[in-house]
């Protein structure tokens, strides 16, 4: 005959260690919506530039840059590695 397990009296209320406090439950914290093309730093512009030239602008103020694929930050940070390359270039 197998043994019924029963739990003992008050142990429903008892929490497991490392568990107090805790509500179960991650509160997702809303990021402020903002403009991603707000950075008016030289590189925010080249950034902005080269999502321009890209066709990803639209994207980017709709999704922000998280929203972008991995290869189009790649293209973009190619893109924005170039450009910085030939207007240091040309500045000399």
């Amino acid at each position: 005959m197998a043994k019924r397990l029963v739990p003992k009296e008050g142990a429903s209320d008892r929490v497991p260690k490392g568990q107090q406090g805790k509500t179960g439950k991650k509160e997702k914290k809303k990021k402020e919506e903002q403009d991603p093309f707000a950075d008016e730093s030289p590189l925010g512009l080249l950034k902005r530039e080269a999502a321009d030239k890209l066709g990803l602008a639209e994207k980017v103020r709709a999704l922000g840059w998280g929203g972008l694929t991995a290869a189009e930050s790649g293209r973009l940070g190619a893109l924005v590695s170039r450009m910085l390359k030939e207007r240091s270039g040309n500045a000399g």
